[in-house]
């Protein structure tokens, strides 16, 4: 009998033992604002797991939020032997901060059909005259910012005891618009020191560079901060709520306008220059603008025709310091002389924004003058276009110039294509043969500097100079001196030292329409007496169609 209740008591007891439980509990109730409290859940004997963050939280603690400031949770999950049975613990740890003062209560939280108890919380006020000795304070850089201007967040953590070290809890937030899309940095943080009622506090200050998007109201939410004193219970730091209107650019203004004075600086230019040779001259834009959001190319006025410019990509850098970010832009600007002469080089403007006074300026480098001495180098065909974009200048003459190394090489190159194709020509049929040279993949790239008497004669040759084209119909017709004479007479033209492209023979244009004429019919004429089934005429055909 007395084995029965034995037995009876041990069932009662043991499910008693092994049931779940679920319990809140706090390392104090009695604080104050500037302190904090750890609030732990524990759930035993249970294959549920506590959950306050991810896609199903089963821990609700949004319900603490109007009286608290919640840290990030943390879960911990373990299994022990005890008294000789598995027991699992399943734990979740909170930071709790007072949002004011008086009577908290904790609520109740319900898991698996258990529920914990509520707690209350005794927060005394700080007094008034009383110093903390960790505290925060944030504040902006400007209280009515533009649209697009930099604005410097500032978070000042003071304190007056000792710091074994600090980090944030959370990240910077924004809205309307979220702070991973605008231009953002974080800045170097500094040390300051500045007494408050009566003690020295260190101050270490955290910034922020962020540039708004849009007018109206902008609002930042700065992160936790977590300090571990000395010797001491870690302490933290609320998150602090900052507001600002941001206003509209003036009407007229683009967007990408520089927002913030600039600062624009040029290196040396010499006084004096030689005529074909290059001069790089190179010019600096810094401004308080997001990194990489200067132009890449530097906007340039009108420069003179004999001032060729060629223009390099900017090259980006920018400084962070902790009163915010400057981009700066380096710009190098090749300068090819192309004739004699002193020349001006124009007033460099750049427009920007200025946000004290609300309007639009620039910002400008003087002009100033270059002198270029004529050089023993042949001189150039000068383009007439105003562009800046680099083009190929293709150059003939018929006088003597210095024998260069590339020269050399140049001539033996075409020597050997001349022999080349007077074999070629040779092994032809008497009757396959036709003036016009093989058409190649060159193609005159500068047609605007041509003169209208040398075009003609290019196009009625079907050739890249004319001495090239000349060559091939002296070959046909040795005895044509006509056509020698009206050729050299526009090479004259065209590429002697002192032309100013006027005609000396009031009749040198009928003339070269007539040789052009004369051209255009000996080709033809070639053309209609190949014999139609001869391998020669496909060749011919299909040159034709390519032409």
């Amino acid at each position: 009998m007395v084995r029965h209740i034995i037995a009876i008591c041990l069932m009662l007891w043991l499910p008693a033992t092994w049931a779940a439980s679920f319990t809140a509990q706090v390392d104090r109730q009695q604080l104050s604002t500037e302190e904090s409290v750890t609030l732990t859940l524990q759930l035993i004997n249970s294959e549920t797991r506590l959950r306050a963050e991810g896609v199903n939280p089963n821990i609700d603690l949004s319900l603490l939020s109007r009286d608290f400031t919640l840290g990030i949770p943390k879960t911990d999950f373990r299994y022990t032997l005890h008294q000789g049975n598995g027991r699992s613990t399943s734990e979740l740890t909170v930071e709790l901060f007072p949002k004011h003062s008086g009577q908290l209560v904790i609520p109740r939280f319900n898991i698996d059909g258990l529920r914990s108890a509520a707690i209350t919380l005794n927060v005394k006020p700080l007094a008034a005259d009383a110093a903390p000795e960790v505290f925060a304070r944030a504040h902006f850089s400007n209280s009515a910012p533009w649209t697009h201007q930099q604005l410097i967040v500032y978070l000042d953590v003071y304190h007056r005891v000792a710091i074994e070290g600090a980090s944030l809890g959370s990240t910077l937030e924004t809205t309307p618009t979220r702070i991973e899309l605008l231009p953002n940095w974080e800045l170097p943080r500094t040390r300051l020191k500045q007494r408050h009622k009566g003690f020295d506090y260190n101050i270490e200050r955290l910034a922020w560079a962020i540039f708004p998007d849009k007018s109206g109201t902008f609002s930042v939410q700065t992160p936790i901060v977590d300090l571990f004193k000395a010797g001491g219970k870690p302490q933290h730091l609320q998150s602090q709520k900052l507001e600002v209107t941001v206003k509209a650019l003036p009407p007229g203004v683009p967007d990408n306008i520089i927002i913030g004075k600039p600062q624009l600086s040029a290196g040396d230019l010499p006084a004096s220059a030689k005529q074909n040779e290059a001069i790089n001259w190179t010019l600096t834009l810094s401004a308080p603008a997001a990194v990489s959001s200067l132009p890449d190319y530097l906007p340039l006025p009108e420069f003179p025709a004999a001032l060729k410019l060629y223009p390099d990509h900017a090259q980006h850098d920018n400084t962070k310091t902790n009163d915010g970010i400057t981009d700066r832009a380096n710009y190098t600007l090749s300068i090819m002389p192309l004739e004699s002469g002193a020349f001006i080089v124009p007033e460099i403007k750049i427009p920007y924004f200025d946000p004290v006074r609300g309007i639009a300026d620039i910002v400008s480098l003087p002009r100033r003058t270059i002198n270029i001495s004529a050089s023993t180098l042949p001189r150039t065909m000068p383009n007439t276009s105003n562009s800046n974009t680099p083009q190929a200048i293709i150059q003939e003459s018929s006088t003597y110039n210095p024998v260069l190394p590339w020269q050399i090489a140049t001539g033996m190159m075409t020597l050997l294509w001349l022999v080349t194709l007077t074999l070629w020509v040779r092994r032809k049929p008497a009757g396959a043969r036709e003036f016009s040279p093989p058409r190649t993949t060159v193609e005159i790239t500068d047609r605007a500097s041509q003169h209208p008497l040398q075009a003609q004669l290019l196009a009625a040759f079907n050739s890249i100079t004319l001495e090239q084209g000349l060559t091939h119909w002296l070959e046909e017709f040795p005895e044509d001196g006509e056509a020698l004479e009206i050729v050299r007479t526009v090479q004259r033209l065209c590429y002697g030292h002192t032309h100013h492209h006027t005609v000396a023979d009031p009749h040198l244009a009928e003339r070269v329409s007539q040789l052009c004429t004369k051209i255009k019919n000996a080709n033809k004429s070639h053309e209609t007496t190949l014999d139609p089934w001869a391998p020669e005429a496909f060749t011919a055909s299909q040159h034709h169609e390519r032409s």
